[in-house]
């Protein structure tokens, strides 16, 4: 789930967006015979792109729909009611705009390693380092259709 979030964020500090809610889920394989489902949807106290907040959110509305027993299948996140950070609507408990800078900085400077070193250089301890369940590339079918280098080649 972390490493969803923080992908997700990512793409959010680069179409300079903001998430208000976020929605988790977790499901097994349907073709089970006590197969489950479950989402939890999360309203944030403040917009946010700061991926540390949203891995939080995110993890405290898994525990409440992960049940122990079951083979999952999926899981997933999606971020909700997007707005342009240029127009921050704050509340009256609000933290200090310092504080939103820091961690403006802090995400800048995380975003700028991994465009320079690559997208696995460096990441949150809660995405965890054997990344095992993630899917099988090399299974895909060819792209032909949309990228040059996979072109088709008839040979006469």
């Amino acid at each position: 789930m972390s490493t969803h979030i923080a992908k997700a964020s990512t793409k959010l500090r680069k179409e300079e967006s903001l998430a208000k809610v976020i929605c988790v889920f977790i499901s097994t394989s349907r073709f089970q015979e006590d197969s489950y489902y479950n989402y939890r949807i999360m309203t944030l106290p403040q917009s946010s792109d700061y991926t540390p907040d949203l891995i939080s959110h995110a993890k405290s509305g898994l525990k409440q729909i992960f049940k122990t027993g079951y083979s999952y299948k999926k899981a997933g996140v999606t971020l909700l009611e997007l707005s342009s950070k240029n127009c921050v609507q704050l509340d009256l408990f609000s933290p200090p705009l310092s504080t939103n800078a820091k961690h403006s900085e802090a995400m800048q400077v995380l975003d700028k390693i991994k465009g320079k070193l690559g997208k696995n250089a460096i990441c949150f301890a809660a995405e965890g380092i054997d990344k095992s369940w993630k899917g099988k590339q090399q299974l895909t079918s060819s792209r032909f259709t949309t990228r040059w280098d996979e072109l088709l080649t008839i040979k006469i």
